[in-house]
């Protein structure tokens, strides 16, 4: 099906984008060293493992940070030496009485690991997820004595939940990690070289992404459509209540 239009914007992922949906047609050689990492960094990926518990624990502060005796190991090369819980006691919304929801977090730089083990071996990708949240729960039975136990649900999003779910270029939680230099220009234009007619914007925009970035690059591509029409920019704010 064909949608004619007089401009394009795209606020999808920057890969899918600018190298599959426009097959790397419109590029220069700063797009394609963006592409290849050299001229920023893919922020982390995220690990993220939660724990349905059958006890509210609100004996515990609702978020710790803590050192454990032996690391924890990701079949991707990463290993973390602390844990970080979440008990989500304070939001009644997530558990029934007397239950909660606990959440440990992680980084990696190797999101690929995950998002490539899911698409070639569904079986094993699975029990990497098991031995990894059985692993986690071991250490936190160390600080939280009687948790396992107490574990009635487990789910486990790993970068390739995040690539299904979002469809963030290899799982990566906000878009670039900042340079060196942070005040330098992002290497992401609004246009693409030889496109007319097409503009992006995303979180991807700016280096640290998240939905500040993107909300900023909704304003300013707007300003960018409207200079182009040379219509008046202008910024309605909601009433004062």
């Amino acid at each position: 099906m064909t949608h004619l239009c007089d401009d394009v914007l795209s606020t999808a992922d920057w890969y899918k984008t600018v190298f599959e949906y426009l097959k790397g047609e419109f590029v220069n050689e700063k797009i394609l060293k963006l592409r290849d990492g050299k001229l920023l960094d893919l922020y982390y990926s995220v690990l993220l493992v939660t724990y349905g518990l059958k006890r509210d624990y609100k004996e515990h502060p609702h978020f710790l940070r803590f050192p454990t005796p032996v690391s924890l190991v990701s079949p991707c090369g990463k290993s973390w030496d602390r844990l970080e819980t979440h008990f989500y006691h304070y939001d009644p919304t997530l558990a029934p009485q007397g239950k909660t929801v606990m959440a440990c977090s992680f980084y990696t730089t190797n999101g690929k690991y995950w998002i490539d083990l899911r698409k070639n071996d569904r079986a094993k990708y699975r029990e990497e997820k098991k031995k990894f949240t059985d692993s986690l729960a071991d250490l936190l039975e160390l600080k939280f004595p009687g948790i396992k136990d107490d574990i009635e649900m487990v789910d486990f999003a790993t970068p390739a939940t995040i690539l299904r779910y979002t469809n963030n270029w290899q799982g990566s939680a906000q878009g670039w990690l900042p340079g060196e230099n942070i005040a330098a220009s992002s290497p992401v234009k609004f246009t693409l070289p030889g496109l007319s007619h097409f503009y992006y914007a995303s979180h991807w925009g700016q280096p640290g992404g998240g939905l500040p970035i993107a909300v900023i690059q909704g304003r300013d591509v707007t300003k960018l459509l409207c200079k182009h029409y040379k219509k008046d920019f202008r910024v309605i704010r909601p009433e004062q209540s």
